[in-house]
């Protein structure tokens, strides 16, 4: 399975917990989508990264990826410390420039 860049920096940096890592796979002006909530920039990315990794110490092992050319989904299974652990989840990245300008988590 190919990931583009900067997606396996991306899930290596989540996996580990490592926020400024996984922020820095981000555009300045990127926004992440997860939980109903939207985080944007740097530091509110690498805050929700943080507190994600608190409440539920989430491993992403990528199972799939689709490419339309506009989006990159991933297909995901997410084991933690939350009911139903495992479940597959759908990891949606717009990408620009070797950096993702948007996620949304569903």
């Amino acid at each position: 399975m190919h990931l583009p860049e900067p997606l396996p920096d991306y899930f290596r940096a989540a996996n580990a917990g490592n926020a400024e890592d996984a922020a820095a796979c981000f555009a300045e002006e990127a926004v992440v989508h997860d939980e109903d909530q939207e985080h944007r920039g740097h530091l509110a990315i690498r805050d929700w990264v943080v507190e994600t990794t608190r409440r539920y110490s989430p491993r992403m092992e990528p199972l799939s990826v689709t490419d339309d050319g506009k989006t990159v989904i991933v297909t995901a299974e997410v084991s933690g410390n939350f009911p139903g652990s495992p479940i597959e989840l759908e990891y949606c990245f717009q990408i620009r420039r070797g950096r993702i300008i948007r996620l949304e988590i569903r």
